[in-house]
């Protein structure tokens, strides 16, 4: 039954495609309509609470027969679908390298079992509660984060999840296809830039050998998607940046910003911090169209279209949080993300320990320990305390990960980094000789990653918040490696730039895969075991629970955990067992969603509580205590 989403989705790239259009602008389109007839199903269905597998499937069956009704009226369906497929042979023919990359990604993807902290805490255990209760409204939780984030990613996975049978063995394909569909625009960006085929792939490189694309490709996280709505709203912008062609008043145009106002609806959906990339690049094309003197009416008229589409996609979520939490973004989700002050010397020690998170480099010995010191060394001499809440999470202790860390929260991306400062230099070296439009994307990419580093506060795991934005500056890479390679004066840049860049991605890719790789076997198809990777300390406590639960024949449970509490497992382990888990005793906003008539038959919790509690009007006793899970039972 899963197979009828991707049966959908190549059913509506076969109805859009168009032999006078790219096929990339056919699959961003696809994917945008697409995410809205699911996100209308998963908004429809959850106000009838009946967003179960049934409804899902009916509903993607009438899709899928319309569309094929659809696609059998066009007259030259036959035609694009030989083409279509002609031109996949083709490509995979032509490009056997990054074919072989896409079905490993894919094959890694099904066989590593989500395992992050992330997915364990709130991204697939909210998936679980979401298919309980057949519906995405709030509900009681002790982890708000479950129901404050924005959720297109999880209303995806929640229809995957559903018609897998209340399985999760395909939901890191999400995040797999994403990065895939990445590498993608990538390439295509590159190419409207200018770029040749072949220095176009450099910067797809770049990219797959990513450590932090690559990790959250095979996780259950939302950054790479979230890339996605950034790079495709990248891709679109670019044909409204040239300086010497005006926006037009014509059913392309509008077409076009249609298309881009629900891809920001999307993105802000996803990961709220693409969308302040969206806003400012949405602004640099405001300045260009001011420069260039676009008609004020026509750009009036294109924002009045443009604005009831994305407040379509985001409102509901919104309503939502401003119910729930007073506030249309929790500080958990929106403004804990963000710098606390605009002092300027707090912001340039901020800019710089984000910045520096991924110059630690292989190739020079303790880099990340010779970078912490100076940076420390420059904040004591500014005045500012490296530590301080509003420019570290938590008031954490600054420290830089080692070059070597491929972790999904914690992976440093180095190559990225240098190679796009080297890339600056030229363009700056190189100046007027090179197109304007060349340079101007250059300063705008990685002056937006500055403006990122500025305004996001740091933290060890910022890395997954910078994804979208080190995407952005590999096209940039492309750009000017083949500028190098063609016009360096000096014979060994000229000679040496493109093979030293191959190898070095080349090789960052063995290495991840062999990361990755040795965590898909260790965790070896196991389910219940391969979510405990990261943290095989806890797993024997859930494992006596879950015996526990099922030896008694406990068919209701509470649960009380602590925001870092790996729940999902227990939503896993005990899924075919018992008929509700609820969170009990919340005592945050989620409060109000408590469900004061659920009496569970006994009670999961992640701290010492004693050996007896009360919990709406009954007696519970502890029967089996561990370090990180007890279980209490209801006093009969």
């Amino acid at each position: 039954m899963f197979l009828i989403l991707p049966l959908s989705f190549i059913l509506m790239i076969m109805l859009f495609a168009n032999v006078q259009e790219r096929y990339i602008d056919t699959y961003l389109k696809a994917i945008v309509i697409w995410c809205g007839l699911l996100f209308f199903q998963v908004e429809l269905l959850s106000v009838f609470s009946m967003l179960n597998k049934q409804t899902v499937l009916g509903y993607w069956l009438v899709v899928c027969i319309l569309l094929a009704l659809m696609l059998k009226r066009k007259k030259d369906n036959a035609y694009k679908l030989r083409d279509i497929m002609g031109k996949i042979c083709r490509e995979i023919q032509q490009n056997k390298f990054f074919s072989a990359i896409v079905c490993m990604i894919i094959l890694l993807a099904i066989a590593t079992v989500p395992y992050n902290w992330d997915s364990m805490t709130y991204h697939v255990a909210r998936i679980a509660h979401w298919a309980q209760n057949e519906s995405i409204a709030h509900y009681a939780t002790h982890n708000p984060r479950q129901v404050s984030t924005p959720g297109l990613h999880e209303f995806i996975c929640l229809d995957i999840y559903l018609l897998s049978g209340n399985r999760d063995i395909f939901l890191n394909l999400v995040q797999g296809f994403s990065f895939l569909t990445n590498a993608w625009i990538i390439y295509e960006i590159a190419r409207k830039l200018g770029v040749c085929s072949k220095y176009s792939k450099v910067g797809v490189l770049f990219f797959i050998s990513m450590p932090i694309a690559f990790g959250e490709a095979l996780t259950t996280q939302n950054d790479n998607l979230g890339a996605v709505f950034f790079l495709a709203f990248v891709y679109y912008i670019l044909d409204f940046w040239r300086i010497e062609q005006r926006i037009e008043d014509n059913k392309a145009t509008y077409g076009k910003c249609c298309t881009m106002g629900a891809i920001v609806g999307f993105g802000f959906l996803t990961k709220p911090t693409v969308s302040m990339g969206m806003l400012i690049l949405a602004i640099v094309l405001l300045a260009i169209c001011i420069r260039r003197k676009d008609s004020a009416k026509i750009i009036f008229k294109l924002i009045l279209a443009v604005v009831p589409i994305i407040a379509i996609i985001i409102v509901p979520e919104l309503i939502r949080n401003v119910i729930t939490f007073g506030a249309i973004l929790p500080s958990g989700t929106g403004a804990r993300q963000l710098v606390g002050t605009l002092e300027p010397r707090y912001l340039l020690v901020n800019t710089l320990k984000n910045f520096a998170f991924n110059l630690p480099t292989i190739y020079i010995p303790h880099s990340n320990s010779f970078l912490e010191c100076a940076l420390c060394l420059f904040a004591d001499v500014v005045g500012v305390d490296i530590n301080a809440p509003s420019i570290a999470e938590d008031g954490r202790m600054f420290f830089l990960w080692g070059a070597g860390e491929f972790g999904h929260d914690t992976a440093v991306s180095s190559s990225v980094l240098w190679f796009s400062i080297f890339c600056l230099i030229w363009c700056v070296y190189r100046g007027k000789k090179t197109e304007a439009f060349k340079r101007m994307y250059t300063y705008v990419a990685f002056g937006l990653f500055i403006l990122f580093c500025m305004f996001v506060r740091w933290e060890p795991f910022v890395a997954r918040y910078m994804l979208p934005y080190l995407a952005f500056l590999c096209p940039m890479i492309s750009v000017w490696i083949e500028d190098m390679s063609c016009n360096a004066k000096h014979e060994g840049v000229k000679n040496f730039t493109l093979p030293i860049s191959c190898w070095l991605g080349a090789t960052g890719l063995v290495f991840l895969f062999f990361y990755h790789g040795e965590i898909a076997k260790e965790q070896d198809f196991a389910r219940a075991g391969g979510y405990f990777v990261n943290r095989w300390e806890i797993e024997s406590d859930y494992m006596k629970a879950e015996e526990v639960i099922e030896n008694a024949g406990y068919r209701n449970i509470g649960l009380i955990m602590h925001m870092d509490a790996y729940e999902y497992p227990i939503q896993y382990m005990l899924k075919n067992n018992v008929d509700r888990i609820e969170h009990i005793m919340v005592n945050n906003e989620t409060a109000i969603y408590e469900d004061m008539t659920f009496i569970p038959d006994c009670i999961l919790i992640t701290s010492d509580m004693g050996e007896n509690l009360e919990v709406h009007e009954e007696d519970y006793e502890r029967v089996q205590q561990g370090e990180y899970l007890n279980v209490y039972e209801k006093v009969k």
